[in-house]
């Protein structure tokens, strides 16, 4: 593996800025983190060797942006930086917090609001617009061979002689049903109206007596047991989604309501500026450009992309392909989540020390995790050697973690996104876009080598932009 040694002069002779420049002529390195370079053929090496990874600029960045992001966390622990301690948790774990004091904010707010009481629940039940119902299932596809869907069959109809026995009905599907998102609940069902499920289902449902049991009953998925539970077993249920229905309106109201109140204006160049920021994460999460005012607070472009980081690579993929209108009903949304969080602040709203210690282990859990994943060892916390040796260590994890994924063993590994920012924010790293253009090429000429002897290679789509900062798994 090449090593260029170069680049520590280069950053104190010419500083971050130069940096691009210097490397334009012929670039070798793609990327750097910390005192350590990714090179241009280790990048190409990299993108090529991920099955289906596409050859682009894209590609390229959200590669290197996972190894920026292990080098360093590695670079970090073999520096002695406590990457557990509250003040860094407390960055890794932003979204966690402002999620755990809005939810602190909005069960004070619903409480004010109103109360729902068991009453209210009975109606819905006697009202019976809707059922919650209780089912079990054993699987069988339909085109199982007949033994096989005689044996189901079979087994469906034990469980039902066990509850018409007197075995609870929640125990048995607890214990034989094969319906993973309803087994550990008893079996239990969402509220639901007529003609939500399959037909044979939703059928044997509603023609269910309080208490009643089905016979077996055949679906696509399956042979099916169901009950009709009596009105004092789904009491709680029925309020649980009566508090959650009556929470998600109110939620709507009190928020559009802060932004009117507020006066809560989007820019009219927010679309544009966002459509902007998506090829590049790294300069939008440090833009202070105003997106939306409201009295008393601004969003920025930087402040917009953090939130976009905490929902999700699901929904960043989303944007791009979002109309300009689409795009200023999201930056309102977040607006009012803004607003909403500072409203909580100015509550006093607090998270208990009890929460925070429940999200300080799930964060050191995750540093755990990782540096299994990159199997730092306790070598890079040994006090006898020199700062230098440890992130040589370090350094060489890392890099022996990447050769597996260059032969091929793997996917990378992503850091969380929240966590990634807070690792970028507090070390050196940046892209060199003509490296990263140039280990595209690399990794061309890898494949087509690779491919000369299987024959031409199916075109892959390339994926949306993203404004995460350290992507999915490439």
């Amino acid at each position: 593996m090449r090593r260029f040694g170069v680049l520590v002069p280069l950053l104190l002779v010419l500083g971050c800025d130069s940096l691009k420049d210097a490397f334009t002529a012929r670039p070798e390195v793609a990327a750097v983190a910390a005192d350590q370079q990714l090179a241009v053929e280790r990048l190409g090496a990299m993108i090529a060797g991920l099955k289906g990874m596409p050859l682009n600029q894209e590609a390229a960045r959200g590669v290197s942006g996972v190894w920026i992001d292990h080098m360093l966390f590695a670079q970090a622990l073999a520096t002695g930086q406590d990457l557990t301690d509250s003040a860094f948790a407390a960055d890794a774990l932003w979204p966690e917090l402002v999620e755990m004091r809005a939810s602190r904010w909005h069960d004070t707010l619903l409480a004010q609001r109103f109360v729902l009481t068991g009453r209210q629940a009975d109606s819905v039940y006697t009202a019976d617009e809707e059922r919650i119902l209780q089912h079990l299932l054993i699987r069988a596809r339909a085109d199982a061979p007949a033994p096989m869907r005689q044996a189901a069959r079979q087994k469906a109809e034990q469980a039902r002689a066990r509850v018409l026995r007197g075995t609870p009905f929640a125990t048995v599907a607890e214990e034989v049903s094969e319906d993973p998102s309803s087994k550990a609940e008893g079996g239990y069902l969402s509220l639901a109206p007529r003609g939500n499920w399959v037909t044979a289902f939703d059928s044997a449902g509603w023609a269910l007596p309080v208490g009643g049991i089905s016979p077996v009953v055949e679906t696509p998925f399956g042979f099916h047991v169901l009950r009709r539970p009596p009105m004092g077993e789904v009491r709680d249920r029925l309020l649980a989604v009566l508090r959650e229905r009556k929470g998600v309106m109110l939620d709507s109201l009190y928020l559009d309501s802060l932004g009117t109140a507020k006066h809560l204006k989007v820019a009219d160049d927010a679309p544009a500026s966002i459509r902007s920021a998506i090829s590049d994460f790294d300069a939008a999460i440090g833009s202070k450009k105003a997106l939306a005012r409201w009295t008393g607070g601004v969003l920025t472009l930087g402040e917009l992309a953090r939130w976009l980081n905490a929902i999700g690579p699901g929904f960043i993929n989303d944007v791009a392909s979002r109309p300009d209108s689409g795009l200023k009903v999201l930056t309102h949304a977040i607006g009012q989540n803004a607003i909403l969080v500072s409203e909580a602040a100015e509550a006093g709203i607090t998270i208990s020390a009890a929460d925070w210690t429940q999200l300080l282990e799930r964060h050191r859990a995750r540093v755990d995790s990782l540096r299994h994943v990159l199997a730092l060892g306790s070598e890079i916390f040994d006090t006898t050697a020199t700062p230098a040796e440890r992130a040589k260590v370090a350094a060489l994890a890392v890099n022996k973690y990447w050769d597996q994924i260059v032969e091929g063993r793997g996917r990378p590994f992503p850091v969380q996104g929240p966590f990634a920012l807070a690792l970028r924010g507090q070390g050196r790293y940046r892209f060199l876009p003509a490296g990263l253009e140039r280990a595209i090429a690399v990794a061309t000429e890898i494949r087509d080598k690779a491919d000369s002897a299987t024959g031409p290679r199916p075109p892959v789509p390339a994926p949306r932009p993203t404004l995460q900062p350290a992507p999915a798994t490439p």
